[in-house]
């Protein structure tokens, strides 16, 4: 998913080339993801087990996520702590990228738009 967000990134920048519009709504998206990322990293943080059970009844089938760890290897191969340790190491990563992409992209859509890009031409004052 993120390679094709990429590749969706950099043909809309190819054809929004440097438009201040194309990078506000980039930096306005990041934005929104960098907020999203840090209301779900709450919601795990302060309310795990209620989370868990939503995240789970959301993507996977009814009773194919609980593991009895005395039994079942794939608990036994990763416990919790790798699913935590993931799972803030990936909220992390996403979250810095998120920032990175937002600053950025606030900067470019401050910069002067080129008059080779202008949409229309500007045109001399009558006297």
């Amino acid at each position: 998913m993120a390679l094709v967000a990429t590749i969706l990134l950099a043909m809309a920048g190819v054809i929004g080339r440097r438009r201040r519009w194309f990078w506000r709504a980039v930096g306005t998206g990041a934005s929104v993801l960098v907020v999203g990322v840090i209301v779900v990293g709450a919601a795990f943080a302060l309310f795990f087990e209620q989370a868990f059970e939503l995240f789970h009844e959301l993507f996977f089938p009814p009773g194919t996520y609980m593991f009895d760890p005395r039994t079942d290897r794939l608990v036994q191969l990763f416990p919790d702590q790798f699913w935590s340790e993931t799972s803030v190491a990936i909220a992390m990563a996403v979250l810095i990228l998120a920032v990175v992409v937002a600053v950025g992209a606030r900067r470019l859509g401050r910069e002067p738009i080129d008059a080779s890009v202008s949409a229309a031409p500007v045109s001399e004052p009558h006297r």
